[in-house]
């Protein structure tokens, strides 16, 4: 039998102490009525489209955003009815082909979200027009955000109002995006946005044999140049993802070239951040700025897949501005100390917590 574990004693919760800022742009920034009023006549044309575009039962409607946005700089009230999040709604997510330092984000959304974003938007526009002289400020939205339950427009207070002002600051336009025009040969893994219907429902109403096209999982699919073509001729929009099939490669297909190991210098006194994850894989090119130490228990048989969530994220801390040149901060390199606490897809808790407690109480000298 096993034994017992009992913990006694009182747990207390506390309320967090950390208190978020309201919404606002940046300082010396603003947003103007014209800006706003462009969102909304793109979001009208996106709802007529997918009100005549009923296979989904749903919208596709791609964010371009201005920069790479953290999560908290993305839209809020936008895309979304009530209290719902939006980003429960993301379904893909890439760098702007001609911009690369630009984030795009696709949602799949409700007709009635878009409906209710474009009502949002033609008020904001009438708003700024009429009380801002057509263009709102940071100091504005500073006013506003001080008496957050007082009520703007009919069925919209001022936070509300704060909010919708900040999601069109930092979307530059939206739009549906389509599959590129690209021509294969041979078969291809096929990744299909996660709508409200099935894959197999959708392929088949397009008139893709299922017996014969291979499913890999809920929403990626193995399919002929043929049925790639019949998708992006009926529904463009649903085609997230192109791979050709590399196990069609012949050995004659493969060319080599040259080496391109990265390099990196050794380390000297910057600073030392901790990382608490999976396992850190010591062969490779930054291992000299990496000291790793296994808190697993000896009897835990680590695989091949256990190392990888933990190696990368040690390796954007160490060496991001070369691994990302296109997302250089300019804060340069870091040292890591990197503890390996669970494997990649099973972990007890209490087991993660207890070594996250050790960690902290021998380490007070890193991050």
């Amino acid at each position: 039998m096993n034994n017992l574990l009992q913990l006694k004693g009182r747990f207390d919760q506390q309320k967090g102490s950390r208190q978020f800022a309201p919404p606002n742009v940046p300082k010396n920034k603003s947003v103007t009525a014209e800006h706003v009023k462009t969102l909304f006549a793109q979001l009208s044309q996106i709802l007529k489209y997918w009100e005549e575009h009923t296979l989904i039962r749903g919208a596709l409607v791609s964010a371009y955003y201005y920069a790479v946005v953290a999560k908290s700089n993305r839209i809020k009230k936008l895309l979304c009815v009530g209290n719902s999040d939006p980003n429960d709604s993301i379904r893909g997510s890439k760098f702007d082909g001609l911009n690369p330092t630009r984030h795009v984000f696709t949602y799949y959304v409700k007709l009635d979200a878009l409906r209710t974003s474009i009502a949002r938007l033609q008020v904001v526009a009438q708003i700024i027009e009429q009380k801002y002289g057509g263009k709102i400020t940071y100091n504005d939205i500073v006013k506003l955000n001080g008496t957050p339950k007082a009520l703007i427009a009919p069925g919209m207070v001022e936070t509300d109002f704060a909010k919708v002002v900040v999601d069109a600051y930092h979307v530059e336009r939206f739009d549906i995006d389509s599959a590129p025009d690209t021509e294969y040969n041979d078969y291809s893994i096929v990744t299909l946005y996660q709508t409200d219907v099935n894959v197999k429902d959708l392929l088949s109403q397009l008139g893709i044999d299922m017996v014969n096209a291979k499913t890999i999982d809920d929403s990626t699919v193995r399919l002929s140049p043929e049925e790639i073509k019949l998708i992006k001729e009926k529904a463009p929009y649903l085609i997230a993802m192109e791979v050709h099939d590399l196990q069609e490669l012949k050995i004659d297909d493969i060319v080599d070239s040259p080496s391109s190991v990265m390099d990196i210098p050794l380390p000297t006194q910057e600073p030392i951040i901790g990382v608490i994850d999976t396992p850190f894989y010591e062969d490779v090119y930054f291992k000299d700025w990496v000291t790793y130490i296994s808190k697993l228990d000896d009897g835990i048989e680590i695989e091949p897949s256990d190392y990888t969530h933990g190696t990368e994220v040690t390796s954007i801390i160490v060496d991001g501005p070369a691994i990302n040149p296109e997302l250089d901060d300019g804060c340069g390199r870091f040292r890591v100390r990197h503890f390996g606490v669970a494997k990649g897809s099973r972990f007890s808790s209490f087991s993660v917590l207890k070594a996250i407690r050790e960690i902290v109480a021998q380490n007070p000298d890193i991050k």
